[in-house]
């Protein structure tokens, strides 16, 4: 089990610093457990910007990206969430919402990452809800054994609506 919620902290060559934690979520959301027995826990993750306000370089994005892939294949029974902030952003693409430039920058870190280790078994699913500033953006990493279980979950959550 993961319930330590780690943390993971890089720091950019021009002394930028990320932290990156998994926190427990405790649902209480009927779903199947997992193909190994293990009942599915979902942890959402947190990056956070400890200092700086330079853009994240890719180095640090495809060392997130493996953090999370390695957490996800040490523990196939776990559900990781990513909802995308809607807090603005100083350096960004100004024609689309915050959450809307999180979530295609974390889209491209998941397939940079999945292009480049092509055999392991992670998937991604994303849902949205509301439109335009008031648009919500969840990201969803899970092990493909978990399959089933993300579609209830994804089932459940679009019910929520």
């Amino acid at each position: 089990m993961l319930r330590e919620e780690p943390v993971f902290s890089f720091e950019t060559d021009k002394g930028d610093q990320w932290t990156v934690s998994l926190t427990y979520y405790d649902y209480a959301l009927p779903l199947d457990n997992a193909p190994n027995g293990l009942p599915v826990e979902i942890y959402n993750i947190l990056l956070d910007r400890e200092s700086g306000s330079n853009v994240m370089p890719p180095r640090i994005r495809n060392e997130i990206a493996l953090r999370l892939a390695d957490a996800l294949l040490r523990h196939p029974n776990h559900i990781l969430t990513y909802l995308c902030s809607t807090e603005p952003l100083p350096q960004r693409n100004r024609s689309i919402v915050p959450q809307r430039f999180r979530s295609r920058l974390f889209s491209n870190m998941f397939a940079r990452y999945s292009a480049q280790h092509p055999a392991i078994s992670v998937s991604e699913k994303i849902l949205e809800s509301g439109e335009g500033p008031n648009t919500l953006i969840a990201h969803f990493l899970y092990h493909n054994s978990l399959t089933t279980q993300m579609e209830m979950l994804a089932a459940l959550i679009q019910e929520d609506k």
